[in-house]
């Protein structure tokens, strides 16, 4: 008795999509990290991604429920403080950011990604300035 029936072939596809996946991960991993890469300086860039995708999530829920759910509920303001925090120290990370680029010169090796550093972090000050604007506070009244 083999495995010869349709839950046999299924099955091997699983496995092949699952070792497909395998292999692109693998692809991504980084086999030799520099000297300098367990520096808290070199991961700035990775904990600017993290916190862009806790905003995307934050955003969201905060974008589903809307004003008065964040305003006026005890989860809605928890999760409006984790936005607001976060885009903190997001704003504030992308200038240490900046700042280590700059006093490493990492920006010469590739003249194109400078020029979306720069597109990216205007957006990013334009969002920023325009969700303070929703706290519906004294520092939204006069930004």
């Amino acid at each position: 008795m083999g495995s010869s029936g349709p839950g046999g072939e299924s099955g091997s596809r699983f496995s092949d999509l699952f070792r497909d996946l395998r292999e692109l991960v693998h692809m991504l991993y980084i086999e030799t990290v520099p000297s300098y890469g367990n520096s808290f300086w070199f991961q700035v860039g990775f904990y600017v991604m993290v916190l862009g995708a806790l905003l995307a999530v934050t955003g969201a829920i905060m974008m589903f429920f809307g004003p008065y759910w964040w305003n006026y509920s005890v989860a809605g303001m928890y999760v409006s403080q984790i936005h607001f925090w976060a885009a903190e120290i997001l704003v504030t990370l992308l200038f240490v950011h900046m700042f280590v680029n700059f006093s490493t010169k990492a920006y010469s090796k590739r003249k194109d990604m400078w020029v979306l550093g720069v597109v990216m972090l205007f957006l990013v000050l334009l969002q920023y300035a325009f969700g303070v604007g929703l706290n519906n506070n004294v520092v939204a009244q006069y930004n």
